[in-house]
């Protein structure tokens, strides 16, 4: 009987009750055009949604439940269960991580927030400082530029007399350093909009995010950026806690390191947005076939000098690569001497980095063995598609690969010529950039032109 009784309660159902569904509350305190919510809150929230399958929801209010500087408090207290916070609102609580703070640290946002993620896992996590509060991970923006309303800054004596926006008490330290006034605790629209200040050091994203591209009238930028903002992503402890297992591992899983790169690289993504030549190079380079050799040499050259930086850094040094190597002439630069790259190290319209430098003249040399076997360089580099571009259907940019088959083969097959900084990720570039795959998404107008070219 009892067997009977047992057997009728699991057909039933009514064994154990169905573990709910979890919703958790994500305040959203910034513009939601920013990169703060386009570039982290809003993908992650879809990430975890669908890694869950469903089972975690994450709900936004139509408006914030706390000003900006109130997120820890909005968190600790329940009334959120997640928000995001910029470092300058917690500062007395977290103060090791602002190492990403420093100027010229880095040269783009992705390489600072992973540097100094990996730097917090190894020393800072130890001193607590997110007590209170589950954190979920931070990262920097895609990187600080000066914005100004009239002049442009080409040296620091230009900083002189200059009232400048700045977003933390790091950064008003530097720019007092450039002999500036730094401004300090008032909107950043408001400062520009009204002229009470001559500029703003920002991302470029700011020109949307923040609408600053109509009263932005020059722009200056520095290698390795004017210093990052830090963000931080965080959880009620309590509610982490009480998740199922199986709940708590889709929120790790999007946590950390991923969650760093995640964050910066959205940034970049909408900084990239607000750079003309960035537009440019999407909407009538990127993508189309090309079989000229001096072209091919010239992203050989580019996509080298690239790596470890943003393709963004390099575009706007084209001009002075360009100058600096021949109009990308590969016999002219094959030449090249010892003088030569002395002369170039010397060349700030280019990067100067020695060995990207020797490496560009080492590939003209082994360019030229390419075209003397294959007839082109063109010739050569096509066999690896069969000479047809290969046309994709992604329907988001996070789906776009980093490497594919055929770039690790035209890679491996570079390198045993001798070239170098050709690694398959630099190489799956330059197969995106000469139009051997077609990786613009499918809803983009470039990817029916590209295809037709």
């Amino acid at each position: 009987m009892k067997r009977f009784f047992l057997g009728l309660a699991l057909a039933l159902g009514l064994a154990a009750p169905a573990r709910a569904d979890v919703t958790l509350t994500m305040n959203v305190a910034m513009p939601r055009a920013s990169s703060f919510f386009v570039g982290l809150q809003q993908p992650w929230a879809q990430l975890v949604e669908k890694e869950s399958n469903g089972r975690i929801k994450i709900a936004m209010p139509a408006a914030s439940m706390a000003p900006l500087s109130r997120q820890w408090e909005v968190v600790t207290s329940g009334i959120a269960d997640i928000a995001e916070s910029p470092s300058e609102y917690i500062r007395e609580r977290v103060k090791l991580p602002e190492i990403a703070e420093i100027p010229f640290l880095s040269p783009n946002g992705v390489a600072a927030s992973v540097a100094v993620w990996r730097t917090y896992e190894k020393y800072f996590a130890k001193a607590n400082e997110y007590k209170g509060v589950h954190l979920i991970g931070f990262w920097t923006t895609g990187g600080n530029n000066l914005q100004t309303l009239k002049r442009p800054i080409l040296k620091i004596d230009d900083f002189q007399g200059l009232k400048i926006w700045v977003a933390t008490p790091n950064m008003a330290k530097t720019i007092q350093n450039f002999g500036a006034t730094p401004v300090l605790g008032m909107q950043m629209f408001d400062a520009m909009s009204g002229g009470i200040v001559d500029g703003a050091v920002a991302g470029k994203g700011a020109l949307i995010s923040f609408q600053l591209s109509r009263y932005t009238r020059e722009m200056t930028f520095f290698p390795g950026q004017l210093g990052y903002t830090l963000q931080s992503f965080f959880m009620n402890q309590k509610k982490y806690d009480s998740l199922a297992p199986e709940d708590r591992a889709v929120i790790d899983k999007f946590s950390g390191e991923f969650l760093a790169q995640l964050g910066s690289q959205g940034f970049i993504d909408q900084d990239n947005l607000a750079d003309p030549l960035m537009v440019e190079y999407h909407d009538c380079e990127w993508g189309m076939p090309v079989h000229d050799d001096r072209k091919h040499f010239e992203f050989l050259v580019l996509e080298g000098a690239q790596a470890g930086l943003s393709w963004s850094t390099v575009l706007h040094k084209r001009e002075g690569y360009r100058r600096a190597f021949s109009n990308f002439d590969a016999e002219k630069v094959a030449r090249f001497t010892d003088k030569h790259i002395e002369k170039l190290l010397l060349d700030p319209s280019i990067i100067r980095n020695r060995q990207k430098i020797v490496s560009a003249i080492r590939n003209a040399q082994a360019f030229l063995a390419v075209q003397e076997e294959f007839g082109s360089f063109d010739a050569y580099a096509w066999r690896f598609v069969d000479g047809c571009p290969q046309l994709n259907r992604w329907t988001g940019d996070r789906a776009i690969p980093a490497t594919s088959p055929q770039s690790d083969a035209f890679s491996k097959d570079l390198k045993a010529r001798g070239f170098s900084f050709v690694g398959s990720t630099v190489i799956y570039a330059h197969m995106q950039a000469v139009g051997m795959v077609n990786d613009h998404l499918v809803d983009c107008f470039r990817y029916s032109e590209v295809q037709k070219a």
